[in-house]
């Protein structure tokens, strides 16, 4: 066979055949949406529809969002700002039940089927909100939203516990938060579903656990934002329950800040979102650091302050008359006291007897360590006149000690000393105790002077 017969009934063949189908055009997702919208257009007539009201909003444009509810569906209602004065006939809020009249349409930007209202009436208080309301009142009237029974968080734990879903956002912004705030703070994750029927006794599960563990002082239980319907496992009673149970404080952020749910009201604290629940337990470690700093500050400040003050004094008290020369303030008493002896003595002759006996009981100077009676001190000398270690003879009752001899006045039986010669050094000194001489008796201008008592008897 010849390679140019063979090369020449091939396109024979191919012209014999069928032409092969033509490839359908895609449709782009604008043009599908527009077609279902096209269609629910011509096919609904305006309805009328029951609901409980839910994620209610009312932006600046002067619209109103909101989604009817029921146990089995969700419809999106949207009320545009021209109609909405008129349409609302009383406030709205969340579960309440409405009747809605309106056209059902689909949105190509969202590709969400709505209820395009005109009108909405309020019927009452829907089944799943008088159903939460009624739960709330029971554990209410049980103390579990008490305040009382609410803890502070501690200022600085040791460890924090998270539940919440490990897949979420409000994981990644726990964790950023607490490494923003405090690196080296210790996380502990108790991972746990927070949508569906299931979610509700894992999360009660997962708190109770965490909290007889020990391992945190501090637990928190957030949970991204989303509708009534995603965050009702937060309003179910075994949560709360466990909730009020844990002895460790709990801090809760779920959804938003505009979001309040059974779980908020049982916790320790409340936070508006996660972020704000890891900024509530968890303190800023440069602060503490810069605090700490100026504490120190502080406290060397007053340390030194009250070092030199005392300083200050004790030098003052060292350069004190008293404390450097002790001495001279006992010889300045005795001195005083020995002047008040001679006054009482020229005042009354009777009592320089009973001075001079107080005096001869008043220790002299430089009897140091003498007791009261005499006996030897710390170094065993005795009185005058007692031997050494004995005691001093002690006058009859009754007896009037002699006076003792006035300075320059003679001894008894011997002649007086020579007037206008000096004197030895040392000579006449006046011991402790003896009185001082009345003035003018040592220069003898008294007119009883000592020659008038050198023979008394």
């Amino acid at each position: 066979m010849r390679p140019a017969a063979a090369t020449s009934a091939t396109p024979r063949a191919a012209a014999g055949a069928p032409p092969a189908p033509s490839a359908p055009r895609p449709f782009t997702v604008g043009e599908v949406l527009a077609q279902v919208r096209a269609c629910l257009d011509d096919s609904f007539r305006p309805v009328l529809v029951v609901g409980e009201v839910a994620d209610l909003r009312r932006p600046r444009t002067g619209h109103v969002y909101l989604t009817l509810r029921d146990q089995a569906a969700r419809l999106r209602v949207v009320l545009f700002a021209d109609q909405a004065a008129a349409a609302l006939r009383a406030p709205l809020a969340d579960g309440d039940e409405v009747l809605v009249w309106g056209r059902v349409t689909a949105y190509p930007p969202t590709g969400d089927v709505q209820l395009v209202a005109s009108r909405l009436e309020p019927v009452g208080a829907g089944a799943l909100q008088a159903r939460r309301e009624a739960l709330r009142k029971r554990l209410a009237a049980e103390g579990l939203f008490d305040p009382a029974r609410k803890r502070p968080p501690p200022f600085l734990p040791r460890a924090v516990g998270v539940v919440t879903s490990p897949t979420g956002a409000a994981l990644r912004d726990v964790l950023t938060t607490i490494d923003r705030r405090f690196p080296s703070m210790a996380v502990v994750i108790a991972p746990v579903r927070v949508n569906g029927a299931a979610a509700a006794p894992e999360v009660a599960r997962q708190l109770a656990a965490l909290d007889r563990s020990g391992r945190v002082e501090v637990i928190l239980l957030v949970r991204g934002g989303g509708s009534q319907e995603d965050l009702a496992a937060f309003d179910a009673e075994p949560v709360v329950r466990a909730v009020a149970a844990c002895r460790t404080p709990v801090i809760t952020g779920v959804g938003h800040e505009t979001d309040t749910t059974l779980v908020d009201l049982a916790a320790d604290r409340r936070a508006p979102t996660p972020t704000g629940a890891a900024e509530l337990a968890i303190p800023v470690e440069r602060e503490l650091v810069a605090e700490l700093a100026r504490r120190e500050r502080r406290l060397r400040a007053a340390v030194v302050g009250r070092l030199a003050a005392a300083r200050e004094r004790c030098e003052l008290a060292s350069r004190a008359h008293g404390l450097a020369a002790p001495r001279v303030l006992v010889r300045a008493h005795g001195a005083r006291l020995d002047r008040a002896a001679a006054r009482l003595a020229a005042a009354d002759p009777r009592a320089s007897s009973a001075a001079g006996a107080a005096s001869s009981t008043r220790p002299r100077r430089g009897s140091r360590g003498r007791g009261p009676r005499g006996e030897a001190g710390p170094r065993g000398r005795g009185r005058r006149g007692a031997p050494r270690g004995g005691h001093a003879r002690r006058p009859p009752p009754g007896a009037v000690a002699p006076p003792r001899r006035a300075r320059g006045a003679p001894r008894r039986g011997g002649p007086p000393p020579p007037r206008g010669r000096a004197r030895p050094r040392g000579h006449g000194r006046r011991a402790a105790g003896e009185p001082v001489a009345p003035p003018g008796a040592r220069a003898g201008l008294q007119p009883h002077d000592h020659r008038r008592r050198a023979g008394a008897p």
